[in-house]
């Protein structure tokens, strides 16, 4: 029995990793090997929830100027150096990070297609 969101991913990565593990296929075969409970429970349901929250949390804390995280640099930036950035600067350092996260985006997405076609 799953009492815990942590008791689910132990559960996971109990099982034995197979060798199609970079397949986008893999995670809905191995979500139905793992013994989910049979009636909702929802301390599980907010504690999953308040994990995948944290988890993003602190991915828009990474110091990429299209985050919270670059806007944080550029603050201490300011801080320590007493200016401000230019304008300009800030438009392309926007630009700049917002092409680094389309760019994983696609790198990520492309990779699960070229796998899906590739088997």
């Amino acid at each position: 029995m799953i009492e815990k969101p942590r008791d689910l991913f132990d559960e996971w990565h109990a099982l034995p990793v197979a060798a199609d593990s970079d397949d986008p296929r893999f995670v809905v075969r191995r979500a139905h090997e793992v013994d989910f409970p049979k009636v909702w429970d929802w301390r599980s349901f907010w504690e999953m929830t308040a994990l995948l929250s944290i988890v993003l949390a602190i991915m828009n804390l990474l110091p990429i100027p299209a985050l919270d995280g670059g806007h944080v640099m550029f603050l201490l930036y300011e801080i320590v150096s007493g200016r401000k950035p230019g304008d300009k600067f800030m438009e392309y350092a926007q630009i700049a990070g917002m092409l680094i996260l389309l760019s994983l985006l696609l790198y990520a997405n492309g990779n699960d297609v070229v796998q899906l076609f590739r088997k």
